[in-house]
This record gives structure tokens, C-alpha cells and sequence, in this order.
């Protein structure tokens, strides 16, 4: 069954335009209401990658029906530090998180760019390098600042290759090979 809708209001966004959630989500005052627009609403404004949680509820008015667009934002990004990097230079940590403050941010992304950051470190040959981070957040969790603490420790290098067992292989031609 289809309702009149004759009023849209968004609800919960701090950082977010309305106008522009409004836009997206394509339900407009004077338009018509059913299951399929609230799931096309919702399925648009998940793609924005703004929001934790997305809500539609429908409250009957005189002359159809009012639209709430509930939505809780993810966090904004307002500070991102790098604490103990000296190895590997600021500017390849911070092309490899690809992140930056005012970003919106999920808590996996923080521990997901910890691991991307591990990765780059064991490339350059750091591979005992350890990373812990720190993500302080707002008193509504709006916002969060992250501290990453990098132990860089020593490089691993290969001092000396033993080889055993080979009788038709150049040994000095296989560990050249493993140079490479």
C-alpha cells in the first residue's frame, strides 16, 4: 500500500547536510510511499559510507504520512599522528593509510590501516616492527583522534645462506637467485 508522504525530516547528523541525505535518500514531500522507496533510500544513503546505522520510521499525520531519516554518522577524523616512525618516511606511512582528519572513519578502518602499516614496514624489511594505536573519541563519539605508536626495531637481514643436499645445482647460482 502507498501513503502520501507529507513531510521528510532527517534526524541524528551532526556533519552530514540534510539536503543532502534528503536528495539521496529520493523521498520527497508530495510523493508516494512504499516498501521499495524506503529500501532504495536506505540501499543510496548506506552508499555514502557516512553512516553506522540508517533508520526509516513512519509516523501517520493528517493527510498522509511523516518520514523520519534516523541516522547515526560515523566518527569524523580530527587528528591522525604517527609516534616512534623515523625509518620509514611520513610521507610513505601516510600514503599507504591513505586517511586524513576529516575523514569518517568505522573502528575497523583504524585497526585495518594498523595492518596496512605492518605490511608496509615488513616490505622495507621491518619485519619485527610492532604497532599499537590509540583512537580517542568525543563524548558522543562523533569524532575521534588516532595515535599510532610505532616500534620500528632492527631491520632483518640474511647474513648467510648453508645449502645441503645439492649435488647437480650450482649452490652459489641458487643463492643469487634468492637475492633477487
Amino acid at each position: 500500500h502507498a501513503y502520501g508522504i507529507v513531510e521528510v525530516e532527517v534526524v541524528g547528523t551532526k556533519n552530514s547536510s540534510v539536503d543532502l541525505i534528503k536528495s539521496v535518500a529520493g523521498i520527497l514531500p508530495g510523493s508516494m510511499l512504499n516498501s521499495a522507496a524506503v529500501r532504495d533510500a536506505v540501499i543510496r544513503l548506506d552508499g555514502l559510507a557516512l553512516f553506522d546505522d540508517i533508520t526509516v520510521l513512519i509516523e501517520e499525520v493528517t493527510g498522509g504520512v511523516k518520514l523520519y531519516i534516523k541516522v547515526k554518522e560515523r566518527a569524523k577524523l580530527t587528528a591522525l599522528e604517527f609516534k616512534g616512525r623515523d625509518k620509514v618516511s611520513e610521507d610513505d606511512v601516510r600514503e599507504a593509510v591513505k586517511l586524513a582528519p576529516g575523514a569518517f572513519v568505522m573502528g575497523f578502518t583504524i585497526f585495518d590501516k594498523r595492518q596496512i602499516l605492518l605490511k608496509l614496514y615488513a616490505d622495507k624489511g621491518y619485519y619485527l616492527t610492532e604497532i599499537s594505536y590509540d583512537a580517542t573519541y568525543n563524548d558522543d563519539s562523533s569524532e575521534v583522534a588516532v595515535v599510532y605508536s610505532i616500534t620500528e626495531n632492527d631491520k632483518i637481514k640474511i647474513r648467510d645462506v648453508h645449502l645441503t643436499g645439492f649435488v647437480n645445482m650450482d649452490s652459489a647460482k641458487l643463492v643469487g637467485s634468492m637475492s633477487n
